[in-house]
Formats: C-alpha cells, structure tokens, sequence
C-alpha cells in the first residue's frame, strides 16, 4: 500500500559517503527535505508519509494532526553513532556535548 503513495524523506548531508536510503520502496515517488523538521511539515501538509521518531511528532499525534499506522514490514532497528576527536575538547566540542544531555534526545536515541 505504501508504493502507492508519496514518501517524504530527509535528504542525506553526507559529503563524503555514498549516498543510502533507508525505509523507502523500489520505484516509490518522494519529495526530499532538508531535515526533520521539513518532514514533518510536509507529513502535517498532508503531501506525503513516512517513519518519525515519535518524540518528534508526540504533539501533532495527540491533537490529530499525525496518525500513527501499523504497517506490515516495521522500519527495523538502526544503529545510531555519534563520535568525536579525544584529542579536540574547545568550546564546540563543549557545546555539542551539552546539548546531547537535552531531555529530548533520549526520546529520539535508544538507550
């Protein structure tokens, strides 16, 4: 059922790595967005579906803007990675690390 319908993904930024796609079908139409934020508005804009971390969308589901669907094949797990130089500890560094203890990844991360 999905094929039949537009899928809104998020463009990857990689500069250096081949170009992947996650969670889309062969042949599928989509409309490619920036980030997650652009997703999200062209999901609530009604132009198309696709797989959000739920504590990205929790408002939007609780007022009826989103639904959430079962689908028959789920997206499976996918391994997150964040790293960074040891040897580099300036003050982005700093900032970056901050904003990892925000309380809203740990809805987005797995643990």
């Amino acid at each position: 059922d999905l094929l039949e319908h537009t899928a809104v993904v998020v463009g990857d930024g990689a500069r250096s790595l081949a170009d992947r796609t996650v969670g889309l079908l062969t042949g599928q139409r989509r409309i490619t967005v920036p980030d997650m934020q652009a997703k999200i508005a062209c999901q609530a804009a009604g132009l198309g579906h696709g797989f959000v971390p739920r504590a990205c969308v929790r408002v939007e589901l609780e007022t009826g803007v989103l639904v959430e669907l079962a689908v028959e094949e789920p997206r499976p797990p996918e391994t997150f990675w964040l790293a960074w130089r040891s040897d580099a500890s300036g003050r982005a560094q700093q900032w970056w690390r901050e904003r990892l203890n925000r309380p809203l990844l740990p809805g987005i991360l797995p643990y």
